[in-house]
């Protein structure tokens, strides 16, 4: 916006545009954009809207972490295969029956002068209208030389992103000696609100001048994959009841504009044992 092509000169700490003479400059320090990660993570910035620009970028990463692994994935539901839910004891009555999604993940262009740079992928996932989902996750000790202790669980939840503003109301509960089936009320722990915000369906308003009315050009991308992550309370090894209430909301997407969907989509959820200290890091 007033950053560039003819803004003012400006050099805040976290944002700037620095200008001498003809040359022009930008700035922004994201600290607020953190991105957790287990092992690894790969960045990748675009360049320009087709990321065809030859302006010259450059970057500055600051990692903080531990030299040692803190983050082990522990077991894995694939929603929509017969096998893996009958493992985790996956109980979903409203949801639909699977369902095949041909998509990609926001990750960049997917295609270059003809050329396809980021080809699409089939997923299954599952609809939830409204409504509780169950299943049992294990949750296990890393193989670690020395001795650890489960400070938590961090749960994984791949979703069809066309369903918009998801939200489900986190329940859990330690099996313990019980089954799934023989958990009552008193059970369940309350532990939060996992939202996901938007939908790959959104508003595009490029106005011809800064004080122009606004525009509306909705248009939805191909991007439907997600990832979302979610902390648990866990205190140690266990087999982790885990209930997710769909709870369906009726946010448009601008006044008098409604979605086409509602409700939450599921492809899989993973879980990651958090120990301290780390592996092979002695207390």
């Amino acid at each position: 916006g007033g950053y560039w092509d003819g803004g003012q000169w400006s050099g805040l700490p976290l944002c700037g545009h620095p200008v001498v003479g003809k040359v022009q400059g930008l700035y922004r320090l994201l600290i607020a954009d953190y991105i957790p990660f287990g092992n690894e993570a790969v960045v990748g910035w675009e360049h320009g809207g087709i990321d065809d620009s030859r302006q010259h970028y450059s970057a500055v990463v600051y990692w903080y972490g531990t030299p040692k692994t803190t983050l082990t994935k522990t077991d894995l539901l694939n929603v929509g295969d017969p096998a893996s839910e009958k493992q985790h004891q996956y109980s979903s009555p409203q949801s639909s029956a699977p369902y095949s999604i041909l998509s990609r993940y926001e990750r960049g262009v997917d295609h270059y002068h003809g050329k396809v740079v980021y080809p699409p992928h089939y997923e299954t996932a599952r609809h939830t209208p409204r409504g509780n989902t169950t299943f049992v996750l294990n949750i296990a000790r890393p193989t670690c030389a020395n001795q650890t202790s489960i400070v938590g669980a961090l749960l994984r939840r791949t979703l069809d992103y066309q369903y918009p503003n998801q939200r489900h109301v986190v329940w859990v509960a330690p099996l313990h000696n019980k089954t799934l089936g023989h958990l009552v009320e008193k059970d369940w722990q309350r532990v939060g609100q996992w939202y996901t915000a938007g939908s790959n369906t959104y508003i595009h308003s490029a106005p011809s001048h800064p004080t122009a009315p606004a525009e509306h050009h909705v248009q939805t991308s191909d991007r439907r994959f997600r990832d979302e992550e979610f902390m648990v309370p866990v205190t140690g090894p266990t087999s982790l009841a885990v209930k997710l209430e769909c709870i369906p909301n009726s946010i448009p997407l601008y006044i008098a504009h409604p979605y086409n969907f509602t409700g939450c989509a599921t492809i899989r959820v993973q879980a990651y044992s958090m120990v301290w200290p780390p592996c092979g890091q002695s207390a």
